[in-house]
């Protein structure tokens, strides 16, 4: 490929993927074909992109837009999950693909948040609750106790007729 080439691809590649500050990175070394397309039909699904690019290229890429990954990560066919909320929903994606296919997909390495993560880290960002989850678990633990205290409030303001009405009748009694 030539330089000038080289330097068209980069420039594209780095319009699609300059601002990325959440994506995961795959060894996609063992798809063949029909895997590969089933992999992209899986995560397009999921609201997500996977591209596969030339390592020296994504290096480049990565790189102007100040992230550096260890050459480990960027060795052998490697491809790019992109998109969607976050990185957890691209990992959590992919280990879903997995399960389902009984295949193994290696992640390389990931973004989370603008800043590189190892391929360590980024399986873990598969086992992480994502963002609707712990939203999800925030409006639990905080709603848990706003209904109890409802519901404590609603007994007491039920009960209140029925004990008025206790006395009124206890009373009467009395009188008579």
């Amino acid at each position: 490929m030539s330089k000038n080439v080289k330097e068209l691809i980069v420039k594209d590649l780095s319009t699609r993927f300059g601002g990325i500050s959440e994506a995961v990175m795959i060894d996609c070394g063992g798809l063949n074909a029909e895997d590969s397309r089933v992999l992209r039909a899986h995560l397009r699904s999921q609201g997500l992109s996977m591209d596969v690019v030339k390592n020296t290229l994504i290096r480049r890429v990565l790189h102007g837009s100040g992230l550096e990954f260890s050459k480990q990560a960027l060795r052998g066919p490697t491809a790019l999950v992109w998109g969607g909320a976050d990185a957890i929903v691209a990992s959590k994606a992919i280990a879903e693909w997995r399960r389902k296919n009984k295949r193994e997909l290696k992640l390389k390495g990931g973004i989370l948040a603008g800043k590189p993560l190892d391929d360590v880290r980024t399986e873990q960002l598969s086992r992480m609750p994502g963002a609707q989850e712990i939203r999800a678990m925030v409006v639990g633990a905080v709603a848990g106790p706003l209904i109890g205290m409802v519901s404590v409030v609603n007994n007491t303001l039920c009960a209140l007729p029925r004990v008025l009405q206790a006395i009124v009748d206890k009373k009467n009694a009395e009188g008579a």
